[in-house]
């Protein structure tokens, strides 16, 4: 059996998207059916019984395999209000990332793609109660509006997407972010709160995570000097969005495109809510330059 011992009853099964394990409760399922289905074949190995799924958020690599776990195990899909949308209604999706109706692709991931679910019951904000046993959720609202950590009755913290594993960085090099202040303010509270474990989707389990924490926070600073800096003339949105993905030699694919103008977007409300530049209109484009 692969799955990595955390503490008390909670587990974490490693792979392209970390799946926590607790009490009956799985947390985030992945997307990967290699992943998914090795998983399974170690619960029935450890002759562990899955009976409800929660998530951390409800973006296709975190609750991609929702649909199938449940099938095979007959687990209840759990979500709040906010993630529900997601889950039951890919379009909501496409929304998010393109204003409209997705493109499709066909030599890159495709959001059309995304599988949906069925989701069983809606669930409280602040958490919900299992088998006697508190998951307590905490909001982490910079990456997805809908994110939130999930905290184990153990005191693991499974955090989602607050972060960037090293390698993610090396290649992507910049994080999707909806709302950067409140990015920096997920970062602030884990540096501030003392848990007993966390694990993070996307990054190798470790206790000492706090160099990683700095890491991300100083990544998330950077970025927003590289978009001020380029900003010395008016720029539209889009034309930002190829400006940064030349001036860092981002990844480049449709699908990375997206990620980068949700970004983009996010960091043009932030700075301007900083007052660090100002909006205009120009030949019926919104265009943002420094002040």
């Amino acid at each position: 059996m692969t799955l990595k011992h955390i503490k008390g009853n909670t587990y974490c099964s490693e792979g392209s998207t970390n799946i926590g394990i607790c009490n009956g409760v799985m947390i985030d399922t992945d997307i990967d059916p290699l992943h998914v289905k090795a998983m399974l074949g170690d619960l029935q190995e450890g002759s562990i019984a899955i009976d409800s799924i929660l998530n951390t958020h409800a973006h296709p690599d975190h609750f991609g395999g929702n649909a199938y776990v449940a099938k095979k195990t007959g687990a209840r899909i759990l979500a709040t209000k906010k993630q529900l949308p997601f889950m039951e209604e890919q379009r909501v999706l496409e929304l998010v990332t393109y204003c409209a109706k997705a493109p499709s692709f066909e030599s890159d991931y495709s959001v059309r793609a995304i599988p949906s679910c069925v989701v069983d019951e809606i669930i409280n904000e602040e958490g919900v109660a299992l088998h006697g046993d508190e998951f307590i959720f905490i909001p982490f609202q910079g990456h997805a509006w809908h994110q939130h950590g999930v905290l184990t009755p153990d005191g693991v913290l499974f955090a989602g997407d607050v972060i960037m594993a090293r390698e993610q960085i090396e290649k992507y090099k910049l994080p999707v972010i909806v709302d950067v202040e409140q990015a920096i303010a997920d970062i602030h509270l884990l540096m501030q709160e003392k848990y007993d474990s966390c694990v993070f989707s996307h990054v190798p389990f470790s206790d000492k995570y706090r160099p990683l924490l700095e890491r991300n926070l100083s990544l998330i600073q950077e970025i927003g000097e590289k978009i001020l800096g380029l900003c010395t003339k008016p720029m539209g949105r889009e034309e930002l969005t190829g400006a940064l993905s030349q001036e860092m030699g981002l990844y480049e694919s449709y699908i990375q495109f997206g990620h980068v103008n949700i970004t983009v977007g996010a960091y043009i409300t932030w700075l301007g809510d900083q007052k660090q530049v100002e909006y205009l209109m120009e030949k019926g484009i919104m265009k943002v330059v420094k002040k």
